[in-house]
């Protein structure tokens, strides 16, 4: 079922990345768990599945980053009416851990947001490794932090060597985590799959809970289609995810 939605701010956060603000037109809309996300029509264009950056109030927060034709026409949708589908996937609520590291790829940051301030309000503490390949695809992540996330710890990684550290997000992670042994009892990975692949490697031996978000092809987003299956594990992005423990995906994992 489409829901009716407008373009309420959009934002350029960085040479890549943009941040739309949506505003679902429909009462009685659900609150989405961390890590759902949502289908946004772009009318005429493409059907785009998105992770969740925000919500509150009826309004979603989403972060963009060009793809393709339709990903390409959303940035430009300044405003006026798209229609959005969702919320879609389990989600995740890591409420019984006591704190989190989420180790981002490029866009795969745009979850963290939401994560950050539904578990500030669990009493869990959340903190970030961003990696991206140049400096020019950063923003300051802080920006669109939630006040309450006072004490969220940030680290960067860049692979040109233009700021922070320099190298992937996965090896900054390893080290930090190395560096600070008992820190964070959770680690959730989310980006392109060869760095969900690489965290669930490198930090097999920490003892550390390993989650990925998972991306893939997502159509119906309810389970019926059967293109979001993580082959060659009879599991569904849309139905049992978009997270995973990494011993439960290995294959799939391993295939990307």
């Amino acid at each position: 079922m489409y829901y009716p939605a407008k373009i309420t701010g959009s934002e350029k956060l960085s040479k890549t990345l943009y941040l739309k603000r949506i505003k679902i037109l429909s009462d009685g809309i659900k609150e989405p768990l961390p890590f759902q996300f949502l289908l946004a029509w772009v009318p005429g264009v493409d059907l785009l599945p998105m992770s969740v950056a925000d919500f509150s109030n009826g309004e979603v927060a989403i972060i963009v980053k060009e793809r393709g034709e339709g990903s390409r026409a959303l940035i430009r949708l300044h405003s006026g009416f798209l229609g959005v589908m969702g919320f879609y996937g389990a989600g995740f609520k890591p409420w019984s851990y006591k704190r989190i590291l989420f180790i981002a790829g490029g866009s795969g940051i745009a979850p963290f947001f939401y994560l950050a301030r539904k578990a500030c309000e669990e009493g869990v503490s959340v903190d970030l490794v961003w990696g991206v390949r140049g400096g020019d695809e950063l923003f300051n992540p802080r920006s669109l932090l939630n006040t309450v996330n006072k004490d969220t710890e940030i680290y960067i990684a860049t692979e040109d060597c233009s700021a922070g550290y320099c190298g992937r997000a996965s090896m900054l992670a390893s080290r930090v985590i190395h560096e600070n042994p008992g820190k964070w009892d959770l680690v959730i990975a989310s980006g392109p799959q060869g760095l969900l692949r690489e965290v669930c490697s490198l930090l097999s031996d920490t003892g550390i809970e390993l989650y990925v978000n998972t991306e893939t092809l997502v159509k119906c987003g309810v389970g019926a289609c059967g293109s979001c299956v993580l082959k060659p594990h009879p599991l569904l992005l849309c139905k049992h995810g978009p997270v995973f423990r990494c011993r439960d995906i290995e294959g799939f994992l391993k295939g990307g």
